[in-house]
């Protein structure tokens, strides 16, 4: 009996080797810089699983910060011309579906979260400011290419974001603004797969 068992011990220890090497990969992390932000006094950063090489799925998190200037501004807002806004922070989770596996090509992708805006008056006098924190909803399509790089890749996407507020209209110093609910919006990420 002590010696059939020896025999299995074995045996296992012998053949797992080559039975390991051919399990599929356990998973990846990607992980993105938004440089945009960056020319906003802002940055934003995202992080995504893989469960495998050949998946096409992947879920994540994302987060972003910076100042809503010039046409952003009048994309995100009406009426906020003579106001200063910052995205003060937004965290979404995130999944994508690959039309090609391997994370490479074409993707569609949704993003769920929370925001905090933040606008202040720019007129002289007591800067007054108005907070307003909300819920949103992207799609996405995206494209990932690999320039051979090492496993950096480059991740330009499309899209539309829907706010989810009580109020989309609020009012700071007397002037009275507005959060669109609906809008497009274009990402441009950096990458690295690790």
């Amino acid at each position: 009996m002590f010696a059939r068992w020896i025999t299995s011990a074995v045996s296992v220890l012998v053949f797992a080797g080559p039975a390991r090497a051919q399990r599929p990969e356990l998973g990846r992390w990607l992980i993105e810089l938004e440089p945009l932000p960056i020319l906003s006094s802002g940055i934003g950063v995202s992080a995504r699983f893989v469960p495998s090489r050949a998946s096409r799925f992947a879920i994540g998190i994302s987060g972003v910060t910076q100042d809503v200037e010039g046409f952003a501004q009048d994309v995100v807002f009406a009426n906020a011309d003579a106001l200063e806004t910052r995205l003060t922070w937004a965290l979404g989770v995130e999944a994508l579906y690959f039309l090609r596996a391997q994370q490479r090509g074409f993707h569609v992708s949704a993003t769920a979260g929370i925001e905090e805006f933040r606008a202040r008056t720019t007129s002289a006098g007591p800067r007054l400011q108005d907070v307003r924190t909300n819920g949103f909803g992207t799609l996405q399509l995206g494209y990932v290419w690999y320039p051979g790089i090492g496993g950096l890749y480059i991740n330009p996407r499309i899209g539309g974001i829907t706010t989810f507020a009580t109020d989309h209209q609020r009012s700071v110093g007397g002037t009275s603004y507005e959060l669109e609910r609906i809008f497009p919006s274009a990402w441009l990420r950096i990458g690295l797969r690790l």
